[in-house]
């Protein structure tokens, strides 16, 4: 069985995610799709993968253009189909997936859903409009973690084409890593890091009232780092003292650089799908301290590969936050454990392997559906 692999991202975790899934995949792979102004293209290219390079496009505009122009996507799904591909699979969705799987058709498609429910944002409901039509089209669809089945089925996905496979670690960045980045970021004093695009689940405010309460009898450090708005934490942040801000897109040659030994990763988010912040944590073998909520509980075990403390709440953050401070050992051994554990169960040979498992099950039933049509009896009238 071959696989068309399709990631038309252009940065972010779904990025090395592909990349890495597809080099695993790569004795079934058919052909890897990916956009030409992809943050990794040259990854790709030095990979040996058999490749589509496709210019895609940049902001709104161009994306309306690129909705518009279904000639140009007709022919992209040409292109893929010469390759001879027995299943079609997205790791990440982009909104010329429902195009290019309508035009793949009668092709299986299966589909990586990471947020079944949109995060807050006009964005976000936009791109959600395109990741249903996907969606429906789906011989079989792929979350990331447990929590997320009853989303998709709200979604009328029926609970058995759904698929659960917990992605591995991102230690891709490792090898990107610039040398000088580790360090101009060396401190004596721990370091909490909140890292991330910045938006409003993603609870900085919660890490901030928290980081107010310890600061006043520890020597710590607060390090933000990531693209987004801070204006509405603006009042917040002038009343701290000893909180750096890296507010920037960060390359992907910048990103282990922050991860630095004596981190503590802390993911307050009010609502997740799943992070791919404790993933890169886990290369790094910092400890994560993150919020009980999503998919979130699923990657980390609490007590053993980090600690979880319950959404909303600044205090039990702050008393979290300050006993790993006042326990380096025990925080040391927490990311020990949250990398080993990756590295035993959630390596990436499992993970390809139970992918192509899927791959091969949407490809079986497909088949199935094929040879009852061609079965059924002429209608007689």
């Amino acid at each position: 069985m071959r696989i068309a692999m399709i990631y038309l991202g252009r940065r972010g975790s779904g990025g090395p995610t592909s990349l890495t899934l597809a080099t695993h995949l790569a004795d079934h792979l058919a052909v890897a799709v990916v956009s030409s102004y992809a943050e990794q293209l040259a990854v790709w290219q030095q990979s040996g993968l058999p490749l589509i390079q496709t210019p895609t496009y940049h902001g709104l505009v161009g994306a309306l253009g690129s909705w518009l122009n279904q000639p140009r996507l007709q022919k992209l799904a040409l292109e893929i189909r010469s390759h001879r591909p027995d299943v079609v699979l997205y790791p990440m969705i982009d909104t010329w997936s429902c195009f290019l799987q309508w035009y793949l058709r009668p092709i299986p498609g299966v589909v990586v859903v990471h947020d079944p429910t949109p995060h807050p944002g006009l964005f976000h409901g936009l791109v959600s409009l395109f990741e249903r039509a996907l969606i429906r089209q789906a011989t079989r669809c792929i979350t990331l973690s447990q929590s997320l089945v009853p989303d998709l089925v709200r979604q009328g996905v029926p609970q058995h084409m759904i698929d659960v496979i917990p992605m591995g670690m991102l230690s891709y960045y490792q090898a990107q890593a610039r040398p000088e980045s580790q360090a101009v970021l060396r401190s004596e004093a721990p370091v909490l890091l909140f890292f991330g695009r910045i938006t409003a689940y993603k609870g900085l405010e919660v890490l901030l009232q928290a980081f107010a309460q310890l600061s006043q009898h520890h020597a710590v450090r607060l390090r933000i780092v990531g693209a987004g708005s801070l204006r509405p934490y603006q009042s917040r942040l002038d009343g701290l003292q000893n909180v750096e801000i890296v507010n920037r897109w960060i390359g992907e040659e910048e990103v282990m650089g922050f991860f630095t030994p004596n981190s503590i990763v802390v993911l307050p988010y009010t609502s997740a799908s799943q992070s791919g912040v404790i993933r890169i944590a886990a290369s790094a073998g910092v400890p994560v301290i993150a919020t009980n909520t999503g998919g979130l509980a699923e990657q980390i075990i609490d007590g053993a590969t980090g600690l979880l403390v319950e959404p909303g709440s600044p205090e039990q953050l702050a008393t979290a936050i300050e006993h790993l401070l006042k326990n380096p050992s025990f925080a040391r051994q927490l990311g020990d454990n949250l990398k080993r554990d990756y590295i035993e169960s959630r390596n990436w040979d499992i993970i390809a392997e139970r992918v192509y498992h899927v791959c091969q099950q949407a490809w079986s039933e497909e088949e199935q559906k094929h040879h009852a049509t061609l079965a059924k009896p002429p209608y007689a009238g």
